[in-house]
């Protein structure tokens, strides 16, 4: 059976449903004084082909941010925002039932989370595809080239 086809065959597929997640983000109110909120979100799956591309994404953002100056300290944390930018979405579905982003803007998400707050996010992130998608216990055969989730 084609892939196609398993992911449409009622028998050997089921939804995925988002996984709930609360954060601390931070901003300013009308008088531009700093504010921290307690918000709500859903995580949703990030495809390998997306998450390939937020790792690229982030290498050109932080070189046009930073020119010429070394950036590989930074490559991970950038990297992560990345990913949670399009893993997070609205705690609420939309009339089509589709979560929607839940930052406008990588640039939004990045202000409205802490270095630490991002991290809690992420390794939460990668709780929900490690349960998900658990490791047999003999251990999956891994090609070299793949890269740890935390990567």
């Amino acid at each position: 059976m084609k892939l196609g086809n398993f992911l449409k065959a009622a028998p050997h597929a089921r939804p995925v449903n988002p996984r709930p997640i609360t954060l601390r983000v931070i901003g300013k109110d009308e008088g531009f004084r700093p504010i921290v909120a307690d918000a709500r979100a859903v995580l949703v799956f990030v495809s390998a082909d997306e998450r390939q591309a937020a790792h690229v994404e982030a290498r050109a953002a932080l070189s046009k941010r930073f020119p010429n100056k070394e950036i590989a300290d930074l490559l991970d944390e950038e990297a992560a925002y990345h990913v949670l930018y399009r893993a997070l979405r609205d705690a609420d579905p939309g009339p089509t039932g589709a979560y929607q982003p839940f930052a406008d803007s990588l640039d939004e998400l990045r202000g409205a989370l802490v270095a630490e707050e991002a991290g809690r996010v992420w390794r939460a992130y990668q709780a929900f595809v490690a349960e998900e998608f658990p490791e047999d216990k003999k251990g999956p055969p891994q090609a070299e080239t793949f890269r740890p989730t935390d990567q």
